[in-house]
């Protein structure tokens, strides 16, 4: 995965949360969920300013190596991609394209 955005973190984190040190998913939450800076983080916490970029920095690493094993999240956006596909057959009356989706997400692709 290239540079994760807060928003992407923070999707991680709500899949494989339950794998963070308490410190990581506190520090993660308010760094993407609450847009707080370090220092107000670090305030907050009682931690230093290195201690709450240590914690981001490798939650982050354990979230990005965790969907890199796991692929919950790819696998997640792959079924929504191909419920819209499905849709938009669907709404077209184009059954034989709409099992054809269909197919492609019970065997794969």
């Amino acid at each position: 995965m290239d540079k994760l955005s807060k928003i992407d973190i923070s999707v991680l984190k709500d899949i494989y949360g339950a794998m963070l040190t308490d410190r990581q998913s506190e520090v993660l939450q308010m760094y993407c969920d609450c847009d707080c800076s370090l220092g107000e983080i670090a305030e907050q916490t009682g931690i230093s300013r290195q201690g709450v970029r240590d914690a981001i920095v490798n939650g982050e690493k354990t979230l990005v190596n965790l969907e890199n094993k796991l692929h919950l999240l790819a696998d997640k956006r792959k079924r929504m991609e191909n419920l819209v596909e499905l849709k938009a057959h669907l709404l077209n009356d184009d059954c034989q394209k709409a099992l054809q989706v269909v197919d492609k997400m019970i065997f794969g692709e």
